[in-house]
């Protein structure tokens, strides 16, 4: 499996289980960093944002890398806010 593609392979099984209003507005902002160890870390535009999303869809996406044969990742949820000294990064 190309470790690249895992966070493209978990956006793919979602859409096909959210309306598109909730697909576009939670998932399409997330981006991809990287995939190493158990730690899978994702790119969200903000700590409001990422609080939300852990909140609402963290359990989506862990059952969804349990589909894809991945399970047990911790996945960690990095904001894109560059603030000196606040905690960036979540999960």
């Amino acid at each position: 499996m190309n470790t690249s593609s895992i966070w493209d392979q978990v956006l793919s099984r979602v859409e096909g289980r959210k309306n598109r209003f909730a697909f576009s507005t939670w998932f399409m902002p997330t981006r991809f960093i990287s995939d190493v160890g158990v730690v899978l870390r994702v790119s969200v535009p903000n700590a409001l944002f990422r609080d939300w999303f852990m909140k609402h869809y963290a359990p989506i996406v862990e059952e969804t890398l349990a589909e894809l044969e991945r399970g047990g990742r911790i996945v960690r949820y990095v904001t894109d806010e560059a603030t000196p000294g606040a905690p960036t990064d979540a999960g």
